[in-house]
C-alpha cells in the first residue's frame, strides 16, 4: 500500500512529459517518376519496406530516421502517351536503398505515450528532411535479360552516380492503437538531383549495345528529357513501439 501511495505521489509531483521514442517497421510500395513513367502511374508499384526510429519532442514536433529498400519498375510497353515511347520500348528497374532524417509536424496534439493524458488518438502530419539514396538501374535486353547500365553504356553516363542526395517530402496520418503502439500511413516523394534513376536522360551514343525490338537506338537520337530530374515515391504503413520518457520538470 505504501509503495502504491508513493507511486501516486510521484506521478502527481512529476508530470509525465510527452517526449517519447518510437521504433518499428514499415511495409508498402515504391514507384518512380522518370523519363518512362512521366505521370508517376500507380500501375508500376512494387513492394518496399524498411525500419523507422523516431523521437517526439512534444505533442506536435518530432524527428526520425527511415531506412528503406525496394526495386522500382517501369516500362514503355504499357504506355500509350506517345508513339515515341512505343518505339523506344525500354523496360527499366532500379534497386533503391534509402536512408533519411526527417522532421514531423502534427496538425493535432498527439501524445503517443498515453491516451489518458491526451484523448486525441489520431492526427494528420507533414514530414520533410534530407536523405541518402543508392541506386542500381538495370535495363532489360532480349539476349542478356536484366543488365547493369554501367556495363551497357547506352548513353554517355558521365553524370551518373550510384550515390545521390534526396529531399523527402510527404505526409500521412498516425493513429494510437494503444499506449504501446502507433500505426501510421505515410506517403513520401523523394526528389533526386539526377536524371539517371532509370538510365534514360539524353541521347544514344556510339557505344550503344541496346537491342530491344523496335528500339530507335540511332546515334544522337533523343532518348529522354535531360531537363527533368527523377524522383521516387515510398508509401505504406508504419507500426512503431512507443518508449515513453518519464522525468520531472527541470531534469
Amino acid at each position: 500500500m505504501k509503495t502504491l501511495l508513493s507511486g501516486i505521489f510521484l506521478l502527481l509531483a512529476c508530470p509525465i512529459f510527452s517526449q517519447s521514442y518510437e521504433a518499428g517497421v514499415w511495409a508498402g510500395g515504391i514507384n518512380s517518376f522518370n523519363d518512362i513513367n512521366t505521370n508517376s502511374s500507380v500501375f508500376d508499384v512494387r513492394p518496399s519496406g524498411g525500419i523507422v526510429a523516431k523521437y517526439n519532442f512534444d505533442s506536435r514536433i518530432g524527428a526520425g530516421i527511415n531506412v528503406s529498400y525496394g526495386r522500382a519498375f517501369t516500362t514503355d510497353e504499357k504506355r500509350a502517351e506517345t508513339n515515341f515511347q512505343q518505339l523506344r520500348n525500354e523496360a527499366a528497374r532500379t534497386t533503391t536503398f534509402s536512408a533519411s532524417a526527417k522532421g514531423e509536424f502534427n496538425f493535432f496534439d498527439f501524445n503517443a505515450t498515453d491516451a489518458f493524458l491526451d484523448p486525441q488518438i489520431y492526427t494528420p502530419y507533414l514530414t520533410a528532411g534530407i536523405g541518402y539514396t543508392n541506386i542500381k538501374p538495370e535495363l532489360f535486353l532480349r539476349s542478356q535479360g536484366w543488365t547493369d547500365v554501367s556495363s551497357l553504356q547506352t548513353e554517355d553516363e558521365k553524370d551518373f552516380s550510384a550515390s545521390q542526395i534526396n529531399i523527402p517530402l510527404g505526409g500521412g496520418v498516425k493513429y494510437q492503437l494503444s499506449d504501446d503502439f502507433v500505426l501510421s500511413g505515410e506517403w513520401v516523394t523523394n526528389v533526386l538531383f539526377t536524371d539517371y534513376y532509370e538510365d534514360i536522360s539524353t541521347v544514344y551514343n556510339t557505344l550503344s549495345l541496346d537491342e530491344n525490338i523496335g528500339l530507335i537506338d540511332q546515334v544522337n537520337r533523343q532518348r529522354g528529357d535531360r531537363f527533368k530530374n527523377d524522383s521516387y515515391n515510398l508509401f505504406g504503413l508504419q507500426l512503431t513501439y512507443v518508449i515513453p520518457i518519464y522525468r520531472c520538470p527541470g531534469e
